[in-house]
């Protein structure tokens, strides 16, 4: 070889062992970027999953207090309507309805129940007050239940009221007599 010419001229085992050498780096590059990718893909997968379960734990929570509301809306219902109840039954009480007819009476008022329309009421039912006179299909014995004895023709001579009053006190019967 001359000294002219310096370059130095490499074989087939070089370059061989060059590409081997270049391939390595690449292939550890490439498996270093592979790997940083699948332990970040892994974080990422991790988070979301943590964030789907404390999502359902919130709509679970979610669930129970809505669940909670409508209970203690229900039982707030339930005691304001037992409140008014008790109030119309001491207002009753204080217009001389006879205790065991109160629930019969609240029966036959309707939506209005101020002092002024259960009076109104109470005139058109005298039989409900305690001191009232036994309606004209009642024999006056309450105790022995004999207004079972009722017929058809008396039922058909009493005013609307009183069949009303009648309804209302003996359901079973009314039901025999007007079918």
């Amino acid at each position: 070889m001359t000294e002219t010419n310096s370059e130095k001229q490499f074989t087939q085992e070089d370059m061989n062992e060059l590409a081997k050498k270049v391939r390595g780096e690449e292939k550890r590059k490439y498996n270093t970027l592979e790997q940083a990718l699948k332990d970040s893909y892994e974080e990422d997968v991790k988070k979301l999953t943590d964030d789907l379960k404390a999502e359902k734990q919130k709509v679970a929570d979610f669930d129970n207090l809505k669940q909670q509301l409508e209970d203690a809306n229900g039982k707030i219902a339930t005691f304001s309507k037992d409140r008014e109840n008790a109030e119309l039954a001491g207002k009753l009480k204080e217009l001389g309805v006879k205790d065991e007819r109160i629930e019969a009476f609240s029966k036959l008022v309707g939506d209005d129940k101020t002092d002024e329309a259960l009076a109104k009421v109470l005139e058109e039912f005298p039989e409900f007050k305690t001191n009232a006179a036994p309606p004209k299909w009642s024999t006056g014995d309450t105790t022995k239940g004999n207004d079972k004895d009722m017929t058809v023709e008396q039922l058909n001579a009493m005013s609307y009221q009183e069949r009303l009053a009648f309804a209302t006190e003996n359901p079973e019967q009314y039901q025999q007599l007007t079918n």
